[in-house]
């Protein structure tokens, strides 16, 4: 890491005007709603911290990049700003210590960062450098850890805990349960403070022994100070520091239910150690299903959740469990559909084009890293499969115990959590990563959506073997992959990454029933230069319905033919900022009249699109007489009319067409004639056509 010097200055008597000089800096703390003195102080306190190892080799190029892609037609970008809070981090060693370290705290307490480094604060630096509140404090430090959810701590957990694992197996002596427990802010900043006295003062040592948490420590200690630590289990080295070893992790099964303990020891042998357990008894929480607020890599995401949740449970995560878990995810998604309800049903794999296939195996195979068969059984088979790994698992756990661990199909009809919901959570995460094309450096967070909705989006009864089918709301599966997604989403990000429908880069370039799976991009959404979390469309419940007027010809001399009367003329987007976050309003010109569009509707539509088969006859064969006087032709200003099948004249225009998807579920008609689009639209109960 890079060394600086900085100049400070009492600027006590500076006038407010004199502060156009720093206009740079200011405007991008601002930018980033970051108040300046936070900055310093984490800049200072990031200072006590020398960090050694790969990642912090790596952080100044994390924290200085600024690529980002452009949303042609949304005119916006996602990705990363030049000059940013964060990149301004990268011009000093404590400024890239601090940015690794909220990272990593915003991994392991995300809702208290702020709280720890108050804390920790006040233990190592004079209280006049010490200024900010904890809240604060912890919108800087989640500021920077956005930028470098890049390092993936979440991922690096997972393989921290298959490490432990692996030793106990070697030693042959069962794995601790809850080396994955939630650690107190207060513990937490205690320990902070040692290792900092530990890494500046060459006298001291600061030792941890126990087991509680000691899955986060472990992944702690060894991305940032890995060349000044020493781990332990059980007596074997595991990890040696090429440096130092001012910092000694010792993962001992026998404290398992004893707090943990922590020594700051002067560098001799001596029995005047400092001792310390801010862990009570009661300090036991009840630990998350899976490994809530973590930032996971995107290649073998299930895999690394896998691990976490079944070393809760002290099972072992063999790669046969998780191959099988992608083989259920696999064959699920041949029997899932998107809709609203069981008459009107899409396949949802359809959505990914005519490679679908391919593409789900891919990326099944991206997520799990692990080869799949490139051919897979149907679900029931495929969920017996993975009960005969997962039941002798359950029975042969090295404790013994294995009562609480209940896998019966009952409790996934009943829906319930516990270890046999976990599992299906995983199953279900994984069918969800099928619609995602995930880019370069892109990560994943798993959050909590609340008391009533839980931690996962799963739709009842999906996955349950005894279904011939599974149904669910797109929007449920958008909502799996970043929480901000709701009903007039076109685009969301976690501050991290951004999910954005495919559509939003293809608008009138591609055939609208083409491939329509979603986006997943390294980065925050860009609008005049700042980070924001979601773009949605305008509200337009207060707005009046459109009016369009019928046409219904009935004379053999005006009959129905595909034409383009109902094209738009003209589609311009404008963007403005609220609280709420971007608001997009695409407004269409028609007939010499403007109105706003509901992209996000379209966006639902295009999940919900069937196409027709292929029929002989001439496509500009007019429509039947008995049908004329059953359908009413419309155009994109309002597609959808009262109770008849409107059909949308649309041809030759794929940006229409796209616009025409607004509202009821559709069929496109291509290579097709009309009377043959409206025959298989009745045989699926779809109310409009679109005419390409």
């Amino acid at each position: 890491m890079s060394d600086a010097v900085n100049m400070q200055a009492d600027i006590a008597n500076v006038s407010l005007a004199s502060l156009g000089g720093f206009s740079t800096i200011l405007t991008a703390l601002s930018a980033d709603d970051v108040q300046p003195i936070a900055m310093v102080q984490l800049q200072n306190l990031g200072a006590a911290f020398p960090v050694t190892g790969p990642v912090s080799v790596k952080a100044p190029d994390y924290l200085r990049r600024c690529n980002s892609s452009r949303l042609e037609r949304l005119g916006i970008l996602v990705g990363w700003r030049k000059g940013d809070t964060a990149s301004l981090m990268a011009q000093s060693a404590g400024g890239q210590a601090i940015a690794l370290l909220a990272a990593c705290l915003c991994n392991i307490c995300t809702d208290s960062v702020g709280d720890v480094f108050y804390a920790v604060s006040k233990g190592l630096l004079p209280r006049s450098a010490c200024p900010c509140s904890p809240r604060v404090l912890d919108r800087a430090a989640h500021v920077l850890a956005h930028k470098l959810a890049l390092i993936k701590f979440g991922t690096i957990i997972a393989k921290q805990v298959c490490r432990i694992h692996e030793a106990y197996q070697q030693l042959q002596r069962k794995v601790p349960m809850n080396i994955l427990e939630e650690l107190s802010v207060v513990w937490i900043a205690e320990m902070l403070v040692n290792v900092s006295r530990a890494l500046r003062e060459c006298d001291k040592v600061v030792r941890v022994r126990g087991c509680c948490g000691m899955g986060y420590i472990l992944a702690l200690i060894v991305t940032l100070f890995a060349d000044d630590s020493v781990v332990m289990i059980e007596g074997v080295v595991i990890h040696r520091g090429s440096h130092s070893s001012s910092i000694v992790v010792e993962i001992m099964a026998h404290l398992e239910n004893h707090p943990l303990q922590l020594h700051l020891m002067q560098n001799v042998d001596t029995l005047a150690e400092i001792f310390h357990s801010s862990r009570d008894e009661d300090h036991r929480i009840q630990t998350q299903p899976l490994p809530i607020g973590a930032d996971f890599a995107w290649k073998g995401l299930i895999s690394a959740l896998l691990q976490t949740i079944l070393q809760r449970w002290n099972l072992v995560c063999s790669s046969e469990l998780i191959r099988a878990v992608g083989v259920c995810a696999l064959s699920a998604a041949d029997i899932t559909y998107f809709g609203e309800n069981d008459s009107i049903r899409f396949p949802a794999i359809s959505i990914l084009g005519k490679q679908y296939h391919a593409i789900c195996h891919q990326r099944c195979e991206a997520v799990l890293g692990t080869p799949l068969p490139h051919t897979w059984p149907s679900y029931p088979i495929a969920f017996k499969q993975l009960e005969d790994i997962i039941i002798p698992l359950i029975l042969t756990r090295p404790d013994g115990s294995f009562h609480e661990l209940e896998w019966t199909r009952d409790c996934i009809r009943r829906g319930e959590v516990g270890f046999t919901g976990q599992i299906m959570d995983c199953i279900w995460l994984a069918f969800a990563t099928l619609f995602v094309n995930a880019h370069e450096d892109a990560t994943w967070r798993h959050f909590d959506f609340g008391d009533d909705e839980g931690i996962s989006t799963r739709p009842e009864c999906w996955g349950n073997p005894e279904k011939l089918f599974f149904m669910c709301k797109p929007n449920l599966v958008w909502k799996q992959l970043t929480p901000n997604w709701g009903r007039r989403t076109v685009a969301a990000s976690d501050r991290k990454c951004t999910l954005v429908p495919s559509q939003c880069f293809t608008i009138g370039h591609e055939d609208v029933h083409y491939y329509r799976g979603v986006e997943l991009l390294d980065g925050p959404l860009i609008y005049n230069e700042r980070y924001h979390d979601t773009l949605m469309n305008v509200d337009l419940s207060s707005e009046p319905k459109q009016q369009e007027s019928l046409r219904r010809p009935s004379e053999p001399s005006n009959p129905i033919l595909p034409s383009a009367y109902g094209v738009h003329s003209d589609l311009s987007m404008g963007i403005t900022e609220s609280i709420d976050g971007l608001i997009l309003h695409p407004t269409v010109t028609i007939s010499g009249q403007r109105f706003t569009a509901c992209l996000a509707s379209c966006l639902k539509g295009s999940f919900q699109l069937a196409k027709t088969t292929s029929c002989e006859h001439p496509r500009k064969t007019p429509l039947k007489e008995k049908y004329v006087q059953l359908v009413s032709t419309t155009s994109v200003r309002r597609p959808d009319i009262g109770h008849t099948v409107s059909i949308v004249q649309t041809a030759g225009n794929p940006t229409a067409q796209f616009l025409a998807l607004s509202g009821r579920p559709s069929i496109l008609c291509s290579n097709c004639c009309l009377n043959c689009a409206y025959e298989q639209a009745l045989s699926r109960k779809l109310m409009k056509i679109i005419v390409a």
